[in-house]
């Protein structure tokens, strides 16, 4: 046997790029196909992505049959990445820059938002191609240029091409990829190969000809990053950075070893260091379109000033689920076990790079070369894996970098995937090598073997961890599970035995056919654990046109709606029915808007709001309906501003009646019939009860009766008997009964019985009466100094004073009931779709108006308080930051007349006899600019957190555009980089015909 090549850097032979283009490709549709094959079979009838659950999430857009749920784990592409191309693509056709989108909220930045990735290569198919095909196309893409790219980068470093596929199978086909397909995090992952096969031809030729300067590969080097910079996620960007950039470092310093053992100077190193970061900055530069509009928006951003951010780490132990990845993902129509395990997002498995793949990769460690590339991705994975599996150390020290606590680990995942797929087809390589000692392979089997028996002797205490927080849902999941345990199982065993024979078989085809037999089963693995996650929809299921959609849209035609319902139409899905809600989501939000909004409405936190401000909201916010399940609204009355907070709506809703599997109940059966509930509300004024059911097919027939009394009193507060089939549906399987009754002025401390009677039950059926839940109470306020001597509300005592109003859960006993006591002259229905009633506000002065006074506020932080306050009127006063308060009143005869409205762009004609402002229901952002009559005037900032501009007396048009600052030098800087980069491709050519 010979023994290894010296120890160094040596130079790799050139390779026939047109026979690895044509293996890359190969490997790429083996990918694709393995991925991907149920979408394309079904294509015809079927599209890619969870469009059943976008239709099913609300009864606005329900089907009737209803279809297959396949996943909720993938919701956020159908709610948002998807709208937002197919809007963008309408506005590239109408030769417009999709800058904003309007129809979020009163507007957001669209461009600026990382996520949307508008200019993206693997969004282009959305600018060509029908929807369908678009997401076909773009998922396939990414995959393609996963696995080919990987496959590239492998052959590069030096790896056999059987062990290069090897490795590429396991990066494409990893956890990550699976799990978040249809987001625009993929497509940065999948560069993430190109680009560091772009370092390494640099530092090759650097090692090869360290005087000549590689100006084309330098040149490719900021293409490949700049195509990063465009991808469209800004948290896989920043570890695809320190990924590539650690790679590039650690690559030019053992540049600089070898030109040091090769008498070369150091001057001709650092130049090539120079170069490289020189064009790395070029390749930001070519993704300033982006980057620069983004951090604007970052600096505006609720996540950044709030400084709070939903970010876990993974548990130590969780590391064991590598092995077997699907024992913390969601599997069809089986509940959400990730909710158990913590995190809530299956991110855990977005470092499941497939069982084998993980072994081989930790087999290198049997093979050691000091200097090998090896130890470049060793160190960087374990420090990744360190970070990411709540290692205190690495943690402790990442909380000194500011923002730091903002980066979820699981984004960490591209370090962890990158370096498996070149760790495992290393190991591949070195343990099917004639020239290596059969007793390291053998040591090879043996240690992968104990490791996989640790694994599954870990697996029945998980078991145990799950059935205590779970119960429910583990005996749902348990079957499936331990299934898949045994299959990945099998899976590695019989990878671990064709690699033993593939490593003592000396015959070609043998040795191949156990190479191939290792590479299946790794795949196999990878494909039997995720296969949920690739979800398959019934074309009907894209974009229903339900009778309900449709009559909902033509009754608020293009006015602005609040949606008050978690599960009402998903306010990032209105761009698909064309529907303007207030609500929306944004990971970045713009801070001012949505604090005020969650003052206002509570959306996104689930807390309690008093009636007046909700109402307050509707009118800053320009609502003109309020969409709301049953007959009432879902924000609470004044009592919440006296100190009750949301579990009081909990009693309102006194009773619950569901079906098996809830606890605490008391049970109603042909038997015993009857159920009494008593409780005692803690508050004042109680005038109904919301009681809801739980439906089933088969309790449609029963008759309920409910009769509620007053402890001591004989007669009745309130009766109601109905067919539980005549209730009215709430969301879900859930129904609504209101009781209603004279309100009770000292309703608090006192008792109450509700006493529920159903006749009609079949032999086997059970109904159980829940007791209501309560939530917590609101944290006391505490307040800190303020510079004029007064008392300001701390930003710690504001957080605490949220967390003591939110809801501890999202069941319906904990939050969602809907009690308002509006004045009936606000409001008045005026259409009923579905389970939604549709009510116009008419306290409403739509999405523009006129007012006459001001009044000035410069501290931000007092702006929010002051118009919150009863006593400033937003139809007749304005709040501004800076300028001079007035008291005019608005004359007689002021008028306001809206001639266009489009995504960039708002015109208004007015008319007025005094000095007037408008004000306008739209987000104020760096950008907006205002011209009054062609003259360009102050654009200001009105109510916390909307556009107002002053106008003097008279007839004019108003004019507001978006044309933001930050876009126009980003699109100047990506052109500057991108005639640089031309010139140097230019340049190294006609050096190299010259030489």
């Amino acid at each position: 046997m010979t023994s290894h090549s010296p120890d160094r850097w040596t130079p790799e032979p050139p390779l026939a790029w047109r026979t690895e283009l044509a293996w890359a490709v190969l490997v790429a549709l083996a990918c694709v196909l393995c991925m991907l094959w149920r979408p394309i079979v079904q294509f015809p009838t079927h599209t890619l992505g969870p469009w059943d659950w976008l239709a099913q999430s609300s009864t606005l857009t329900a089907l009737d049959p209803p279809p297959e749920v396949r996943t909720h784990a993938m919701e956020d592409p159908v709610r948002q990445m998807l709208p937002w191309a197919e809007f963008a693509a309408g506005e590239f056709w109408k030769g417009e820059a999709p800058l904003w989108l309007d129809d979020n909220g009163c507007g957001m930045p669209l461009l600026a938002n990382y996520q949307s990735a508008l200019l993206s290569p693997f969004t282009l198919p959305h600018y060509v191609a029908p929807l369908a095909l678009a997401v076909l196309l773009s998922a396939a893409a990414k995959l393609a240029t996963a696995a080919g790219s990987m496959f590239l980068f492998l052959r590069l470093l030096g790896r056999s091409r059987w062990a290069s596929a090897l490795g590429a199978s396991g990066f494409a086909l990893s956890g990550f990829h699976w799990l978040c397909l249809l987001h625009p995090h993929v497509g940065v992952q999948a560069l993430v190969p190109l680009a560091l096969a772009c370092v390494e031809l640099v530092c090759r030729s650097a090692q090869r000809e360290p005087k000549r300067v590689p100006w084309t590969r330098l040149a490719c080097v900021s293409f490949a990053l700049g195509a990063l910079a465009l991808a469209g996620h800004p948290e896989s960007l920043l570890f695809s950075g320190l990924l590539v950039g650690g790679y590039a470092l650690l690559r030019c310093a053992t540049v600089a070893l070898e030109h040091r053992r090769a008498g070369v100077g150091l001057s001709l190193t650092l130049r090539h260091v120079a170069l490289l970061a020189t064009f790395a900055l070029l390749g930001v530069g070519l993704g300033g379109v982006q980057v620069l509009p983004f951090a604007e928006y970052l600096l505006h951003s609720s996540a950044i000033l709030s400084g709070e951010r939903d970010v876990e780490r993974l548990q130590p132990y969780q590391l064991v689920l590598q092995l077997f990845p699907n024992v913390a993902t969601t599997t069809r129509d089986a509940p959400w076990i990730p909710l158990a395990l913590r995190p809530r997002y299956p991110e855990v498995n977005a470092f499941h790079v497939g069982g084998l793949h993980a072994l081989l990769a930790t087999g290198v460690l049997l093979f050691p070369r000091a200097a090998s590339r090896d130890w470049i991705f060793v160190t960087l994975g374990a420090t990744v894996l360190l970070f990411a599996f709540d290692a205190s150390v690495v943690n402790e020290a990442l909380s000194w970098i500011a923002g730091g606590a903002l980066v979820p680990a699981p984004r960490a995942c591209v370090v962890w995937s990158v370096a498996a797929a070149v760790l495992a087809s290393s190991a591949a390589d070195r343990l099917f090598a004639l020239d290596v000692l059969r007793a390291r392979a053998s040591a090879f089997v043996l240690g992968a073997a104990v490791l996989v028996a640790l694994a599954l002797a870990r697996v029945p205490s998980i078991w145990r961890d799950l059935e205590a927080k779970a119960p429910g849902d583990f005996a749902v999941l348990a079957p499936e599970l331990e299934a898949h345990v045994r299959f990945t199982a099998w899976a590695i065993g019989l990878g671990l035995a064709a690699v033993a024979l593939h490593a003592c078989l000396r015959r070609r085809s043998t040795r191949t056919l156990g190479f191939v037999a290792a590479l299946t089963l790794a795949a196999a693995s990878s494909i039997e654990a995720f296969h949920d996650y690739v979800p398959t929809s019934e074309d009907r299921c894209v974009l229903p046109r339900t009778k309900a959609i449709e009559g909902f849209a033509e009754t608020v035609d293009d006015a602005r709606v609040a949606l008050f319902s978690p599960l009402g139409l998903r306010a990032d899905a209105n761009l698909l029915y064309g529907i303007d809600l207030v609500q929306s989501y944004d990971a970045l939000e713009v801070a001012r808007l949505d604090e005020l909004r969650t003052e206002v409405f509570g959306v996104g936190s689930y807390r309690a709001v008093s009636s007046f401000a909700a109402r307050r909201g509707l009118e800053l916010f320009g609502v003109e309906f309020v969409g709301a399940r049953a007959e009432w609204l879902p924000v609470d009355t004044e009592r919440c501003r006296r100190g009750s907070a949301v579990g009081q709506r909990s009693w309102m809703a006194a009773a619950e009646i569901g079906a098996a599997g809830q606890t605490g109940a008391e049970e109603l059966t042909p038997e015993a019939p009857s159920a009494v509930q008593r409780f005692v509300p803690s508050f004042d004024g109680m005038h109904a009860l919301v009681v809801h059911f739980e439906d089933t097919p088969e309790l449609d027939a029963p008759q309920l009766t409910l009769t509620l009394r007053r402890d001591g009193d004989a007669r009745a507060l309130a009766t109601r008997s109905i067919r539980f089939g005549e209730l009215r549906r709430v969301f879900g399987t859930r129904r609504e009964l209101v009781l209603r009754f004279p309100e009770q002025a000292d309703s608090r401390a006192c008792a109450y019985t509700l006493e529920v009677t159903a006749t009609g039950l079949a032999p086997l059926q059970r109904l159980r009466l829940l007791r209501g839940r309560g939530g917590r109470e609101r944290a006391p306020e505490q307040v800190e100094p303020r510079d004029d001597g007064g008392e300001a509300e701390s930003g710690a005592a504001r957080k605490r004073s949220r967390e003591g109003r939110t809801v501890p859960g999202r069941g319906l006993g904990a939050g969602f009931v809907l009690d308002v006591a509006y004045d009936e002259d606000l409001f008045e229905i005026v259409g009923e779709h579905a389970d939604f009633v549709v009510h116009r506000f008419r306290g409403s002065a739509g999405q523009a108006w006129l007012v006459g006074s001001s009044e000035v506020e410069p501290a931000s932080d007092r702006t929010l308080e002051r118009v919150l306050s009863e006593e400033f009127d937003p139809l007749s006063t304005v709040l501004l930051e800076r300028g001079a308060a007035r008291t005019d009143e608005l004359g007689p005869g002021a008028t306001l007349r809206e001639l266009e409205r489009e995504p960039r762009r708002r015109v208004w004609s007015y008319s007025t006899q005094r000095p007037a402002f408008l004000v306008a229901a739209l987000t104020h952002f760096p950008g907006w600019r205002a011209t009054v009559d062609g003259r360009e005037v102050e654009l200001l900032r009105a109510n916390h957190a909307f556009c107002g501009v002053d106008l003097a007396p008279g007839d004019g048009v108003v004019v507001l555009e978006y044309e933001p600052r930050s876009f126009r030098i980003a699109v100047a800087l990506t052109l500057a980089c991108l005639l640089a980069l031309v010139m140097t491709i230019r340049h190294g050519t006609r050096r190299a015909r010259r030489t």
